[in-house]
């Protein structure tokens, strides 16, 4: 099963780019994904943020499935399907 994985900001420099393909097992869920990214880019993203990605990613990234956000008390049971879209950014704010 393969899914979508769009990054901005911080993200998408650790990861080096906007959108990859990512090959995922059949009933992964969303903290799946998380436990993977983190494993993966963990160290790099802290050499070149400073903060540590899982806490990034429980507090200040948005993680959208599909165009909805999905919070975090929601990613274990949040089930990911073939060619669904992960989009993870900022918070967007202003006035």
């Amino acid at each position: 099963m393969q899914i979508t994985l769009k990054t901005y900001s911080d993200l998408r420099k650790t990861i080096g780019k906007s959108e990859i393909d990512i090959d995922i097992d059949e009933n992964s869920s969303l903290e799946d994904l998380i436990s993977r990214l983190t494993k993966r880019y963990s160290e790099k993203f802290e050499r070149e943020g400073g903060n540590n990605l899982r806490e990034e990613l429980n507090r200040n990234l948005n993680i959208y499935l599909k165009g909805r956000l999905i919070y975090p008390s929601k990613y274990s049971t949040t089930k990911l399907q073939d060619k669904d879209e992960i989009t993870i950014m900022r918070p967007v704010g202003g006035g």
